[in-house]
């Protein structure tokens, strides 16, 4: 039975107690223009979610705002729109620091597998790469250290 509730405890996302200030303050943000709106909150499980990415040995945040719904508020999607929702990500510097190493609108993501690192995949509205509405372009970045670095293109 204890060992049911360790892993129930180790696949639960992470909460208040464990988010860095700056992912915090993010959250609070939009936690506050919700409840501003009018707005019911509902975070669905992976809002926020910690994983060490660019394999540097510390905790980087993700914050999917697909995730994020505000229920009966006007917007009722503040951070979605027509062309995907908001995704950030933050990257572990040093001690108690992170930095901002991805933020964009996008339609969806996948972290992928390249040998022993991660590749953060996405996929943007087309009237951000030259293409019509209906479409969408995927792009692909590696992350080195704190920064993101896009395949076959150019840095963030």
């Amino acid at each position: 039975m204890a060992a049911v509730g360790l892993v129930a405890a180790l696949s639960a996302p992470a909460r208040a107690a464990d988010e860095p200030p700056v992912v915090h303050n993010e959250i609070a943000t939009a936690e506050r223009y919700c409840a501003e709106h009018g707005g019911k909150l509902r975070e669905d499980p992976g809002f926020p979610r910690v994983l060490d990415i660019n394999g540097d040995g510390g905790e980087d945040w993700i914050l999917d705002f697909s995730k994020f719904h505000c229920a009966n508020s006007i917007p009722p999607e503040p951070y979605c729109g027509s062309g995907g929702c908001n995704l950030m990500i933050f990257l572990w510097k040093e001690d108690s620091e992170w930095t901002v190493g991805f933020e964009e609108t996008v339609q969806k993501y996948r972290l992928v597998r390249r040998g022993r690192r991660l590749n953060l995949q996405v996929w943007i509205a087309g009237n951000m790469c030259g293409k019509t509405d209906a479409e969408s372009c995927k792009e692909e970045y590696r992350f080195e250290a704190t920064k993101l670095v896009r395949v076959g293109g150019r840095a963030r």
